[in-house]
């Protein structure tokens, strides 16, 4: 189920409606790829003059059509004149800001920043008026009591079942001074968000150490150097050299690791360590009071909804349902796991006072541990004991081989294949060079496309791993079926003077890991976009 709050959206249009959506989206395609009706949706040729207009049309629009939807309901509405209608105008809506949303995270400007702060306001508010919508409720709440319902299709009891708990928990029961505190907290959770997000992103561009002593950089691998050192050119070092430097040490992913695993100077490696677990906690972008108000608001925002705390607001849609059951877990778990995590770390703890020798070299004995040399000790006594050295692991998984070795293992478990897509709208909808998209087949018949945007671009997208829903398999009112399009996101290493990037063994189960969210979100055979992919299943 697409959220209710601060994005998504629902509201119903007609069969005609939809014909007229697509037609309009159709009229649209060159003028402004954010209403284009393409199946990979054209992130490359959005611009930020492309953004407004799209958005605030739609919007309009969606008003309009909620309006029109409350006024069509009854106690007596099937299925048929609720769902399907109401999925279709959260697309109506939702795409251009879902598809701006998606750019943000990968492609982040200043200017895109102040289009999304002009828009955000309106968003939040036509999302609220849907999701707290009381004709629609009612209308869900009685199909959901009717005799029909018990003999309604699996997929669609679930969808029911899903936008009552999603509009319950928008506060749809709510009303008076409750109402409007409550929505008013939504607002200011949103801008809070985002801000939160923001921060981080600019910290961590904004975070860098530059290095002139090769003892300095003693240790680091000689391809995150190469980084470094180009890092150093872009900064203005213009004779900065692999071999000579300067280095400059930046905060994203694929620096932060080797330094802190392989750099000798503990010095260095405390001042990484202490940025990188600081991020955005001093200074003008500066997380510490948001999180302090975010966390005051999502408690009164459980307590207006009557639930003991936010916790228990968040696992109601969660497989665990209850915070009991979430503590028996951990202390099951930690009962377990403690007695050799504690033992792993004595024997780490040993190796590190040792002094022990590792390749020829002496490790300089250290009587306490600090978190900025775990890394390093045990990559040396991995090495001491069983002679693996993940960095030297690397020549094994260059990001080519990795991608091929998940397309196999893919065709072998599910029957599909995956064939790089290089024509003019697999072109249009890359948002970086770096994106390639894949045509999903089974037996010859297109089911779906994937995107992979592989490697790190600091200060323009989010850091880790994710697997983002681009669009959801659906079947339209006029029979039309269109098709999944999934993207794998990871930050790994780029590719350094004309050689390929090398990954580590975690960052080919990253790949791994986030392919099997797509496959999820691909495979699909389900053609309700509440239940599609990914869509309306509880987390862990």
């Amino acid at each position: 189920m697409w959220s209710l709050l601060l994005v998504g959206v629902i509201v119903p249009i007609s069969c005609d409606a939809v014909g007229l959506v697509r037609h309009h989206a159709e009229s649209s395609v060159d003028s402004n790829p954010l209403l284009a009706d393409t199946v990979i949706p054209a992130y490359g040729k959005v611009k930020v003059e492309h953004v407004r207009p799209a958005v605030q049309g739609r919007l309009d629009e969606a008003k309009a059509r909620l309006a029109e939807l409350e006024a069509s309901l009854h106690s007596s509405s099937g299925y048929d004149q609720l769902l399907p209608p109401l999925e279709e105008l959260y697309e109506l809506y939702n795409k251009p800001w879902a598809m701006f949303s998606h750019i943000q995270s990968v492609r982040n400007s200043p200017e895109m920043r102040k289009a999304e702060e002009e828009l955000r306001p309106a968003i939040v508010d036509f999302g609220l008026r849907l999701s707290q919508s009381k004709a629609i409720f009612q209308a869900l709440a009685s199909l959901n009591a009717s005799a029909a319902f018990a003999d309604m299709p699996e997929a669609h009891q679930r969808a029911v079942s899903q936008e009552l708990l999603d509009r319950r928990e928008s506060g749809v029961a709510l009303k008076g001074a409750s109402a409007e505190e409550f929505n008013k907290l939504q607002k200011d959770l949103s801008e809070l968000s985002n801000s939160y997000g923001e921060h981080v992103l600019d910290a961590k561009a904004a975070w860098n150490l530059t290095l002139h002593s090769k003892d300095q950089v003693k240790g680091i691998p000689k391809r995150a150097l190469e980084a470094a050192a180009e890092a150093a050119k872009r900064a203005g070092y213009n004779d900065s050299t692999t071999e000579n430097g300067p280095w400059l040490i930046g905060l994203d992913g694929p620096m932060v690791g080797p330094a802190l695993m392989y750099g000798q100077d503990r010095s260095v490696r405390e001042i990484i360590l202490r940025a990188d677990s600081t991020v955005a906690s001093n200074g003008t972008n500066s997380n510490a009071e948001i999180v302090k108000k975010m966390l005051k608001l999502r408690q009164r925002k459980a307590e207006l909804l009557e639930f003991h705390d936010y916790a228990a607001l968040s696992l109601a849609n969660k497989m665990a349902r209850h915070e009991d059951a979430v503590n028996k877990l951990l202390d099951d778990i930690k009962a377990v796991a403690r007695p050799a995590a504690q033992k792993d770390d004595d024997e780490l703890q040993q190796f590190a006072a040792s002094g022990a020798e590792v390749d020829g070299e002496k490790l300089p004995p250290l009587d306490h541990m600090e978190k900025w040399d775990i890394g390093f000790y045990a990559q040396r006594l991995q090495k001491a004991r069983y002679g693996v050295d993940q960095e030297a692991l690397r020549v094994y998984f260059p990001y080519a081989a990795a991608i091929h070795g998940v397309q196999g293992l893919t065709g072998r478990l599910f029957g599909i294949s995956l064939e790089l897509l290089e024509n003019e709208e697999a072109n249009a909808g890359k948002w970086h060079q770096d994106v390639n998209f894949y045509m999903v087949s089974r037996d010859g018949k297109t089911i779906g496309y994937l995107a992979v945007d592989p490697y790190s671009r600091p200060g323009q997208k989010k850091d880790g791993g994710w697997m983002m829903q681009l669009v959801t398999r659906r079947q339209l009112p006029d029979g039309h079926l269109v098709l999944p399009v999934a993207a794998v996101m990871t930050n790994f290493p780029r590719p350094q003077g004309g050689k390929p990037s090398l990954l580590s063994l975690g960052e080919v189960k990253t790949l791994f890991h986030e392919f099997g969210h797509a496959m999820q979100h691909l495979l699909t055979q389900q053609t309700e976009s509440s239940v599609s992919g990914t869509n309306g299943i509880e987390w862990e």
